[in-house]
């Protein structure tokens, strides 16, 4: 008897840790972003599966980076995705852990901490943001 309860407890932490763990949810980043530079210049970004596409109002105003996922993470709220571009790390960052309320591309100059750094630019799905408002709202907390 005691053997059977001790693997059904077994089998439930076991289905308890699956369950957590693909609760964790995948950030769905690639896409078309409207995004604000630190001047408030205003761009469109495309993130598909291995570039980053930065369009300012003219055509001389393109970059198109090749880049890579290299981890993702959560740390107070805030869920974020580890980026290599141009051989530099940088940071996706989600400050309210939802992708659909905005993001922050951080350049960073800590492995050990991907939350801090210099933010290049603000995201949004919806519209250009602000980014002295959205730095202001959501970093300088």
């Amino acid at each position: 008897m005691q053997l059977k309860r001790k693997l059904g407890l077994t089998l439930y932490l076991i289905g308890f840790l699956v369950l957590l763990v693909g609760c964790g949810g995948k950030i769905n980043y690639q896409g078309e972003w409207y995004g604000a530079l630190p001047n408030n210049e205003e761009v469109k970004i495309t993130i598909s599966k291995d570039t980053y596409t930065i369009q300012g109002d003219t055509e001389e105003k393109k970059s198109v980076l090749a880049y890579q996922q290299t981890g993702q993470g959560f740390e107070n709220k805030t869920r974020y995705v580890l980026l290599k571009i141009k051989g530099e790390a940088y940071t996706l960052s989600f400050p309210t852990g939802k992708e659909a309320d905005g993001a922050v591309l951080i350049k960073t100059s800590d492995k050990d901490e991907p939350l801090y750094g210099n933010a290049v630019h603000v995201m949004s799905r919806e519209d250009y943001p602000d980014y002295q408002e959205y730095i202001d709202t959501y970093l300088e907390q």
